[in-house]
Formats: C-alpha cells, structure tokens, sequence
C-alpha cells in the first residue's frame, strides 16, 4: 500500500509541474524551422529521385527536371547551396546509374 502512495505522489508532483511548465509556454510564438546542412542534402537528393522516379528513362529530361526544381527553390530561398549540391549529385548518381545499365545491355544485344 505504501508503494501505491509512493506512486500517486509522484503522478501528482509531474503533474503538478506538467501544469506550471505550461503556463509558462507561449502558444503564439512562431515556429522557427532552420534548416541544417544535412536537411538540405536530403531535399536535394530527395527531389533528384523524384525526377529520376518519373523521367528515369530520359538523361535529357532527367537533368531539365533537375534544372527546373533548382530554379524553383532558388526563387523560395536564397540560401540554396547545400540543396543543388544534393540535387544534383543524386541527379548525377541517377544519371551514372541509367548509363551504366545502358551500356550493360548493350554488351547483351537486348536493347
């Protein structure tokens, strides 16, 4: 029984702090969302796949929807570096990739 006390006591005291930690947040603020390096490789490298999950056939409009998705974000942020870095590095490897498996299939005949 006194181990159940314990417990109740405890419940109360976090929500009791649970209540005062609240009452002490503004619910107003705005949220600040500051992307990092890594967040902007990965939307980068992201959208690349995008393009490369539609257009995977194409090298020419796999690199224009690359090009035009740069363009978009760099109208939306002015901090764009580390973003067409991921863009266009997948853009690349996707790219390398389709070569490469172009060209094995050449080596068979089943093109």
């Amino acid at each position: 029984m006194e181990s159940l006390s314990k417990i109740l006591i405890m419940f109360v005291v976090f929500f009791a702090c649970g209540i005062a930690f609240a009452g002490q947040v503004n619910l107003n603020a705005p949220v600040v969302d500051k992307p990092t390096v890594g967040s902007e490789l990965k939307r980068g490298m992201d959208v690349a796949n995008e393009c490369s999950s539609q257009l995977f056939v194409d090298p020419l409009k796999l690199s224009s929807c690359a090009f035009d998705a740069q363009e978009r974000n760099a109208q939306k942020h002015s901090n764009h570096q580390f973003y067409d870095v991921g863009l266009f590095f997948q853009t690349w490897l996707n790219e390398d990739i389709l070569y490469r498996s172009a060209l094995d299939l050449s080596k068979t005949n089943e093109i």
